[in-house]
């Protein structure tokens, strides 16, 4: 699970946005196996919007895939 954290970390400072997408759709697993209401809630509400982003806001998405985050 550290190691997951990590990769979130990693991929955040790297601007890997697919590294990120996996690495987010991965922890948030572990939120609803131990229990974690309100990260699953936030992270799902997150990991959801973020994958829309494409469509609600291609510019924001363009800056992101390329590594501007």
């Amino acid at each position: 699970m550290v190691n997951l954290l990590l990769n979130v970390i990693h991929f955040q400072r790297t601007g890997n946005w697919e590294g990120y997408l996996q690495a987010i759709r991965e922890f948030l697993h572990w939120c609803f196996a131990l229990n974690r209401n309100k990260y699953a809630r936030d992270l799902s509400y997150h990991y959801i919007h973020i994958l829309n982003l494409e469509k609600s806001s291609p510019e924001a998405y363009n800056y992101l895939k390329n590594g501007g985050f």
